[in-house]
Parts: structure tokens; C-alpha cells; sequence
């Protein structure tokens, strides 16, 4: 007798039930994970109750591959009991636009160490296992940068030794073999400790890494110096301004008046006084000893002639 599915009331835009599974259910996969991801459930009837599915075990590694190798999707595969009837949840995350995955912007404003997020590159591209179609995925997320990169580990090193002393075996010896004549990479074996060193040097947490989805996932915690900036600066984790200063200090020494004549610089950096004064509702020469006092700190300067230059905002 079909079980009662208690977690889910019913289908919605972000739950879909399926009572067996079917490729053409790949496209549901694709949708959610298009929009703002979602839940689907194989083994589920469109009452919500479960009714099971035929060879769990091997749906259990044919569901995720095929996700995986169709469209380069990681999501979640669970397989769930009710009563003795096998079913599975296939979580599947909302994927980042595109122009959110790495950029400049949310690295060197001290989100993660960027030589440290090189060297996690590096490994990812000496050790992938390129029998798989699959690429490097890279997820930007407000609280942490999410790298999976497709092929197991080999035999000889386990994960939770990478941080120690231990031997190297690329995958691919003959890419590694150019990143080290190109002096990308400096000797074999190094690359967590140089991981490790680049985030003792900053203050930063150690990335976690951990045996998963087929490959080696790595998750880059962003530092509390990165929270605090973007606290002040209001930024959402998703959206940060193109041309925000990348490298202000963290303890501003400036006011709030100072504070809006950089955003609206940041914004326009072609505004005039009468603009600005308009904008922040101040007097003129209140916007005039304001820039002045920023030019001092060397946040900002003036670019060109009065009448047909403009302001450049500085990275400190």
C-alpha cells in the first residue's frame, strides 16, 4: 500500500512527484535549477504518497551520472525508505547567474585568499579526470565559494591528509608537467601547504575539502574581514557593485557624507558639485571639503580638466 508522503503536502512550483523515473525528467532537473531550484521526487505519486521504485541501487548511481553528464549539474540524490518502499528526493540547488561565479570582485575583497583559490585551480586542472565530460564547477555563494572538480582520489592519498606532509600522483603528469615548467606550480606535493600558508598569512579559514558527488569538493569559507566590508558596504553576497573598491581598509575613517560621495562616485564618476550636492542633499561646499578630505585619505582623485574630467575611485 502507497505511504503517505508526511514532508510534502503537495506538488508546487518547487516540488515535482514522479512515480518512476524517466530521462525525460531531466528537463524538471534543468528547470529548477534554472529558476529557484526545487525538489524532485521519484517514487511519489501526484497524491504525494509513496509508492516506490523498482532497483533503488541502481537508480541510485544512474539518477545522479545522468544528471551529471547531461548537463553538468550537482545536485543532491537521496535515497529514502517508507515502510519498506524505496523512493528518492533529488534536491537540486538554484545555479548562480552566470556573471555571479568567480570574479575579481568577490575574491580581492578579501572573501578568500587568491593565491590560495590559484592553487585549488591548479589541483582541480593537473587532477580532473578528463574521461568525464563533465567540467570544473565553480558556485559563488554570500558565505562560501563551492568547487567540485570530477575524479576520485587516488588510493595513496586520502583526503584528510592533504593538509600534511604527503606523496603526489597527478592524474594528468603531462599538464603538470607545463604548470611546473611554467613555474605555475613550484614542486609536486606542495599544493596544500602552499593552501595553507596563503590563508595563515591572511587570516583566513583553511578551504574544507571532502570526497564527494564522484570527485573532490572544496568549500572556501569567506572570511569575517570580507562579512564585516560587506556589511558596511550593504552588499547582499550576490550582487556587489561592478566598480566597488575592491581593496578599501576595513575600518573606513570616514563619515557618512563621505560614505555617499563614494557610492555615487562609484555609481557616476562624472558627477559635478551642484549634482552631488543635489544627490546627498548637502551644500555645495559641504560636498567640496567632503571630497577634498577623501582626496587627502587617497580614496579618490581628480582625472582631467574641471569642466571635462572626472573622478577616479581608488583601491586602498
Amino acid at each position: 500500500m502507497a505511504k503517505k508522503l508526511i514532508e510534502v503536502t503537495g506538488e508546487s512550483q518547487n516540488v515535482e512527484f514522479k512515480s518512476s523515473w524517466h530521462d525525460d525528467y531531466l528537463k524538471w532537473v534543468c528547470a529548477f535549477a534554472n529558476t529557484e531550484g526545487g525538489s524532485l521526487y521519484i517514487g511519489v505519486n501526484d497524491k504525494g504518497c509513496v509508492c516506490g521504485v523498482k532497483d533503488a541501487h541502481k537508480l541510485s548511481e544512474d539518477i545522479p551520472n545522468k544528471i551529471r553528464n547531461t548537463m553538468g549539474v550537482i545536485c543532491e540524490v537521496r535515497l529514502l525508505d517508507a515502510d519498506g518502499l524505496d523512493y528518492f528526493e533529488i534536491k537540486v540547488d538554484k545555479y548562480p547567474d552566470p556573471e555571479r561565479w568567480v570574479t575579481g570582485a568577490y575574491i580581492k575583497i578579501g572573501f578568500f585568499p587568491p593565491d590560495a583559490f590559484r592553487e585549488l585551480l591548479l589541483n582541480a586542472v593537473v587532477h580532473k579526470d578528463y574521461t568525464e565530460t563533465t567540467p570544473i564547477q565553480i558556485k559563488i555563494y554570500s558565505d562560501r565559494i563551492w568547487m567540485w572538480n570530477p575524479g576520485n582520489m587516488p588510493e595513496e592519498v586520502k583526503v584528510k591528509d592533504l593538509f600534511k606532509k604527503h606523496v603526489s600522483k597527478p592524474r594528468n603528469p603531462n599538464i603538470a608537467n607545463v604548470f611546473f615548467k611554467s613555474g605555475y606550480v613550484e614542486s609536486w606535493g606542495r599544493g596544500y601547504y602552499n593552501i595553507e600558508l596563503a590563508c595563515n598569512e591572511t587570516g583566513a579559514k583553511l578551504p574544507k575539502p571532502k570526497a564527494d558527488f564522484g570527485g573532490l569538493v572544496v568549500e572556501c569559507l569567506a572570511s569575517d574581514q570580507y562579512k564585516e566590508l560587506a556589511k558596511k558596504w550593504n552588499i547582499d553576497g550576490k550582487n556587489p557593485p561592478i566598480n566597488l573598491p575592491i581593496n578599501l581598509p576595513i575600518n573606513l575613517p570616514i563619515n557618512s557624507t563621505q560614505k555617499s560621495l563614494l557610492e555615487l562616485l562609484i555609481e557616476n564618476n562624472v558627477y559635478t558639485y551642484d549634482e552631488l550636492s543635489a544627490k546627498i542633499g548637502k551644500t555645495r561646499e559641504t560636498v567640496r571639503e567632503n571630497l577634498k578630505k577623501l582626496q587627502e585619505l587617497g580614496l579618490i582623485r581628480r582625472v582631467g580638466a574641471r569642466k571635462n574630467g572626472h573622478w577616479e575611485v581608488l583601491d586602498k
